[in-house]
């Protein structure tokens, strides 16, 4: 299954409001007793300090989702969850979907992972273009050298976007 690396650092509010920094790397996903004991070591006791908030993350997806500091862990959570049930490529389709604006939040691009197709060799107008006219269109040797294939891909292109992980498409 899929290989998402993310860790975030939860901070007791309490002390942070009284001017201590108490807080404790977490690694998602997590279960239930290992977010208990992230709150005892902190000291999240549920009486004398009840709140936290997420000072720092680590993400193997940080510049396609944000985790901000009031973000809810169990919801952060179930969200590393469900990325754990993509494949690889299901996560690079994600990622892609996120990053050219296909979707505008995780849950979706999950949720519409197998709408879209992630080619990730073709990273150029040329190489889209060059791509269509070999796969459905039989073209003769002596021409293929006087073909403009960019333009070609131009216009060609329709509801797809370049990202770094490649040529995304809407089925």
């Amino acid at each position: 299954m899929g290989n998402v690396d993310i860790n975030v650092f939860v901070t007791n509010l309490g002390k942070y409001n009284e001017g201590e920094l108490v807080g404790k790397w977490l690694s998602l996903p997590f279960t239930d007793d290992e977010l208990k004991k992230c709150f005892n070591e902190i000291g999240i006791d549920g009486q004398q300090y009840e709140e936290y908030f997420i000072t720092d993350f680590e993400s193997s997806l940080d510049h396609v989702w944000s985790i901000s500091e009031y973000d809810n862990l169990n919801t952060i959570n179930e969200t590393v969850l469900d990325l754990e049930m993509l494949r690889d490529y299901q996560i690079d389709i994600v990622k892609a979907a996120l990053e050219c604006g296909f979707e505008n939040n995780i849950k979706d691009a999950i949720k519409n992972v197998d709408n879209y197709n992630l080619d990730c060799n073709i990273n150029s107008y040329e190489d889209y273009g060059l791509y269509i006219l070999e796969e459905c269109y039989s073209i003769p040797d002596a021409i293929k050298n006087y073909i403009d294939y960019k333009s070609f891909g131009e216009d060609y292109l329709n509801i797809a976007e370049f990202t770094s992980y490649g040529l995304i498409t809407y089925n």
